[in-house]
């Protein structure tokens, strides 16, 4: 959490000095309540967006695993249809 932390605080930064069209500079440069987010809210928005996809991907991919290892016709129809 420190590397992230240091790494997302430093990008903040740099946004607010440089902006650019992407996210990290919508994060840094936002004003919520009319008032410019916070370095640390911002790497909290930081951090959630770099580690969102990683739960949801790691979550559905072994969820899939788990029902094809449950289900062996569901593994064999998936077989099936790839080659078709």
């Amino acid at each position: 959490m420190a590397d992230l932390t240091a790494y997302f605080t430093e990008l903040a930064h740099e946004r607010r000095r440089n902006p650019t069209d992407d996210l990290a500079t919508a994060i840094a440069n936002g004003m919520p309540g009319g008032k410019l987010i916070s370095i640390p809210d911002a790497i909290g928005y930081f951090i959630i967006s770099a580690t969102a996809g990683h739960d949801t991907t790691s979550s559905t991919t072994s969820a899939a695993v788990w029902a094809l290892a449950e289900r062996p016709q569901l593994l064999e129809q998936l077989r099936a249809e790839r080659g078709a």
